[in-house]
């Protein structure tokens, strides 16, 4: 999540709001990279106001503020992660009654922290930028190598998961595509 959340803090930095992170948008090699920038926006076009712009993006990835036509900022693409995080880590995508992700997974209880503050319903109430998210990652993993090991093991199961849902993916995509030329 680290890189992904590196690749936000470049784009924001540039005036660049993702607007549509998934699964699906992430690739993974080496590291894991952000992908597909079709739905982002320049956040100086949105600052003032959204010009009735229909911000696209994925329906269960969607920030209240994208559904509502409320201003995007990066703290959009926060909701996005926070989602992110929770299906990355649980295998679901998360639910107004949800249960902690420590619950589910063998993950610190500070993870239920930072997931929560991801997605909170009022921006404001988010992280102000993938930057703010990276510090506070990094504060609570860096003291406590137990935990880091820890973690460690959970987060090959988490790619193991992730990689055999986007084989899954790529591998439906290109029978659609292989469909269209039978025909």
């Amino acid at each position: 999540i680290l890189d992904v959340l590196s690749a936000l803090d470049h784009a924001h930095s540039n005036g660049i709001i993702h607007c549509d992170i998934k699964p699906e948008n992430v690739l993974l090699d080496t590291r894991a990279r952000l992908t597909d920038f079709n739905f982002s926006a320049l956040e100086d076009q949105l600052s003032n106001s959204q010009s009735g712009r229909s911000i696209g993006g994925t329906k269960a990835y969607l920030a209240p503020e994208q559904i509502t036509g409320k201003e995007i900022t990066p703290r959009t693409d926060m909701y996005q992660i926070g989602v992110l995080l929770y299906e990355l880590l649980s295998g679901e995508i998360p639910s107004i009654h949800a249960p902690t992700l420590s619950s589910l997974v063998d993950a610190p209880h500070w993870i239920d922290s930072l997931f929560s503050k991801a997605i909170e319903h009022k921006p404001e109430n988010r992280f102000p930028s993938a930057k703010a998210m990276i510090d506070y990652i990094e504060q609570q993993t860096l003291p406590d190598q137990e935990s880091i090991i820890r973690e460690n093991k959970t987060l090959k199961s988490v790619l193991a998961r992730f990689k055999k849902r986007t084989r899954r993916s790529l591998l439906r995509t290109a029978g659609l595509a292989l469909g269209s030329f039978a025909l």
